[in-house]
């Protein structure tokens, strides 16, 4: 199977070694089987067949072999949020097959991870509100199956440290950061070591916001990243930012997913952030850390 490997350097002075890591973002495995109510089945073919099946592949296919072209690259995979469309236990088994384990893989939540958009595809929209998918109960209930994927089994907030340089993960799946994520990052930087920071919901720059009109519409791009207009920072987000963006941070690139477009900024003109393209359209980005 073809699959379009993107390349990118990012240049660290100092370094003695290089490091490589593959961003696989929004697979979006959709799969279902008999466990799964006929509604929900029939609910979800469409979209199936429409967005995530690639050239008659199924996305949750391709999953292995994403993990091939890691392990050829001597790349560290790291899936930035939503390999799975919907938390089924057919999604579940196949993570289970051939998802590794840390430190051999940084795993982020995403969305989709955790909810259901029964209500966008008309199941159960009688009873079923949005907000019933997006409530604690729910990402508590789906939580526990990610965990062994985590470092320290922790999706809040986890890190692999290499030798010279810090992969630092964190769920902002609700556009939001709490201080205990803050803490986590501030106790990372006194290492002084340079920081790379995986989340699933990109930070708003000016130079995304139109291209995320072109593709989501005003509204989504407003509701897809971290303090857009419809999800504005709370006190601990802005505590995250400005501890990212401290004179004191090693922070020197954030790498996100969610939206489906690649696109390349800078936060608040001082960090660059990568946002990856839908892996299940095939893409996936390869980036070399070096000096």
């Amino acid at each position: 199977m073809c699959l379009d490997i993107r390349k990118t350097t990012i240049k660290v002075d100092g370094l003695k070694k290089e490091y490589k890591f593959l961003q696989i973002s929004d697979l979006h495995m959709l799969k279902m089987d008999e466990r799964d109510s006929e509604a929900r089945r029939k609910g979800y073919k469409k979209r199936a067949d429409d967005y995530f099946t690639l050239n008659g592949v199924p996305t949750y296919d391709l999953l292995p072999t994403f993990l091939e072209v890691a392990k050829s690259e001597n790349a560290l995979p790291i899936f930035t949020g939503d390999t799975v469309d919907i938390p089924t236990e057919s999604a579940y088994e196949v993570l289970d097959k051939y998802m590794p384990l840390p430190p051999d893989v940084m795993f982020i939540f995403g969305n989709h991870d955790w909810s259901f958009m029964d209500y966008i595809h008309g199941i159960d929209r009688d009873t079923v509100t949005k907000d019933d998918y997006w409530s604690d109960e729910y990402r508590q209930k789906y939580y526990p199956r990610y965990q062994k994927f985590a470092q320290n089994g922790n999706l809040h907030y986890q890190a692999i440290e290499c030798d010279e340089i810090i992969y630092a993960g964190f769920d902002n799946t609700e556009n939001q950061l709490d201080q205990s994520q803050c803490d986590f990052l501030i106790s990372l930087s006194k290492k002084q070591k340079p920081i790379i920071i995986f989340c699933h919901n990109p930070f708003y720059c000016d130079t995304l916001h139109q291209p995320l009109v072109d593709r989501w519409g005003e509204r989504g791009a407003n509701s897809t990243v971290v303090n857009g207009k419809s999800s504005p920072m709370n006190e601990q987000t802005k505590n995250f930012y400005r501890a990212m963006l401290s004179p004191d941070s090693n922070v020197i690139a954030v790498v996100a997913g969610h939206v489906h477009i690649e696109h390349d900024d800078l936060i608040e003109g001082k960090i660059p952030q990568y946002c990856g393209a839908g892996a299940y359209s095939g893409i996936a980005r390869l980036f070399t850390i070096k000096a």
